[in-house]
């Protein structure tokens, strides 16, 4: 089932890839919002591995039984743009823009089954490196939720994401066909699932 959320496309020039995929981002209104990018980098393994865990694939899709991930037939695969970093006390909140999706592998073929952006989240992080996710504050089911967006980010993030304007996530295609050894950068075609759609990218093998 595709997310409800108009989101889709990756927007801004400022985008660099870094470790596990996430796209760090700088964007011009939000500059005195983020840390240095040194420190942005040392917080992806802790917000990489709260994407990829059940309890966050479950909080969204979870359709599928945890042993079809278990057994790697599926694979959860996630990106994120992160939007703003903010100090908490002792701690950080950091909120992003996450998209994701369920992927499978047949023959030599990589299906996307589902997914689409997830929406918001705003995560707490612990105030040093190793990071630790703490909590999280998760955009309702429901939909675009702009008030909950005003309550979890300061005002400035808040009014470019009201507005349209903020980071978006790229749908994580390239780190799925990378997950299951295939090279990115494949061109997907849409083919019918059911009463659904699924995207099919060939999977050539990574040199």
């Amino acid at each position: 089932m595709w997310s409800a959320r108009k989101w889709w496309v990756v927007a801004g020039a400022a985008a660099a890839l870094v470790g596990g995929g996430v796209a760090l981002w700088q964007v011009g209104q939000l500059g005195p919002l983020t840390p240095d990018w040194w420190q942005q980098r040392a917080m992806m393994p802790a917000i990489d591995a709260y994407l990829e865990s059940p309890a966050y694939r479950q909080n969204n899709l979870g359709t599928n039984p945890p042993a079809a991930y278990q057994s790697g037939q599926l694979k959860w695969e996630c990106d994120a743009a992160i939007i703003e970093v903010r100090p908490d006390g002792g701690d950080w909140r950091v909120g992003m823009d996450v998209a994701c999706g369920d992927y499978s592998r047949h023959g030599d073929e990589i299906d996307q089954l589902d997914g689409g952006d997830m929406g918001d989240i705003v995560l707490t992080l612990s105030g040093g490196s190793p990071y630790r996710v703490l909590s999280a504050a998760l955009e309702p089911t429901d939909g675009y939720n702009p008030g909950w967006v005003r309550q979890q980010f300061s005002f400035i993030a808040a009014l470019a994401i009201n507005s349209n304007d903020g980071p978006r996530a790229p749908i994580p295609n390239n780190l799925a066909l990378s997950a299951f050894g295939c090279a990115p950068g494949a061109t997907g075609v849409t083919q019918p699932q059911g009463p659904n759609y699924m995207e099919a990218f060939p999977c050539r093998l990574s040199s």
